[in-house]
């Protein structure tokens, strides 16, 4: 659980929001495609401003398969 509405939540089991989430490409970038203006409760700042600052050295992009980019349906 990456957030939860402006809810914070901190017990053994359970950390909201998920304490190493901007630390992560694969998860700022497509929780910034689908909540850009949510705020990170704690930090206050926009899940899009805070995607921009994920570090990215050191990743490569990698094509995905033919089926996933919908290039399959122009030959139908």
């Amino acid at each position: 659980i990456l957030l939860y509405g402006d809810a914070g939540v901190r017990d053994d089991d359970l950390v909201i929001p998920h304490p190493a989430m901007m630390e992560r490409h694969f998860v700022m970038v497509p929780l910034a495609e689908i909540a850009p203006d949510a705020r990170h409760p704690v930090l206050g700042k926009a899940i899009g401003e805070l995607a921009e600052d994920v570090d990215v050295a050191g990743l490569e992009y990698v094509e995905g398969p033919e089926w996933a980019s919908g290039a399959w349906e122009r030959t139908l």
